[in-house]
């Protein structure tokens, strides 16, 4: 990958986990101390027409106040123009903090992936796409053909959202 895509990949797999993980900031730290000349205007642009410049910004915020990584002119006046991205850092940085906590699943809805979309569309399918992402337990709950794969998201629906608790409800101790 050039230095601008491994960047964006780097932060996408930072902003997966949550930025849980210290070792996804140094990721980032690590490409931009060894890219001095990268071209920060590029990836910018790139990150923003894709919806993941909020994604982009705080890992490179993430890796510049934690490590001191060299941060590009560019992308440190974008940091500082995004007034969403302290509290986003912030909790990045308490969750670094917090080795014990539970990382949520990617198929479970996450308040910080959601509030790092920047485009109200992007956190819309989001949601969307969390929520009926068939998972491989709604596979083995029914066996449809081929031709009705595109129906497993009504399936995890059903289960998760109808069958599940209505089954906790008749199970529940008296």
């Amino acid at each position: 990958l050039a230095p601008e895509d491994a960047l964006l990949a780097a932060c996408l797999h930072g902003f997966k986990d949550e930025w849980s993980r210290l070792i996804s900031v140094a990721d980032v730290a690590g490409l931009l101390t060894c890219h001095p000349h990268l071209d920060a205007d590029t990836v910018l642009s790139h990150a923003a027409s894709v919806g993941l410049r909020r994604i982009l910004l705080v890992g490179v915020a993430l890796a510049r106040d934690l490590l001191e990584a060299p941060c590009p002119a560019v992308l440190a006046k974008a940091i500082d123009a995004d007034r969403r991205l302290p509290t986003l850092v912030a909790e990045a940085i308490a969750r670094l903090h917090q080795p014990d906590a539970v990382q949520s699943s990617v198929f479970t809805l996450s308040s910080i992936r959601r509030r790092m979309r920047e485009r109200r569309a992007d956190r819309f399918r989001y949601v969307v796409r969390t929520v009926l992402a068939a998972r491989v337990p709604h596979y083995g709950v029914i066996d449809l053909p081929d031709a009705l794969l595109p129906l497993y998201p009504v399936v995890r629906v059903m289960h998760d959202f109808v069958a599940l608790p209505l089954w906790r409800l008749v199970r529940r101790p008296a």
